[in-house]
């Protein structure tokens, strides 16, 4: 996914209105992170996206050797 993809999925079409949407995404690393997307702050950003009040979870399977 790039930038564009990311916004239309989070903001809809009109990213200026889009202030502390929540948002929940599952890392490939089996991790999980919630937090809040605000577009002043994503605004110049084309590579990174950047959550508030972000939170990591952890969704690995332990393993009981």
């Amino acid at each position: 996914m790039n930038c564009s993809d990311i916004l239309a999925l989070v903001c809809g079409k009109v990213s200026a209105e889009a202030d502390y949407v929540p948002v929940a995404c599952l890392l490939s690393s089996g991790y999980a992170c919630v937090g809040y997307f605000n577009s002043s702050i994503n605004q110049n950003l084309s590579d990174t996206l950047v959550l508030l009040n972000m939170r990591l979870v952890d969704l690995r399977v332990e393993e009981n050797d």
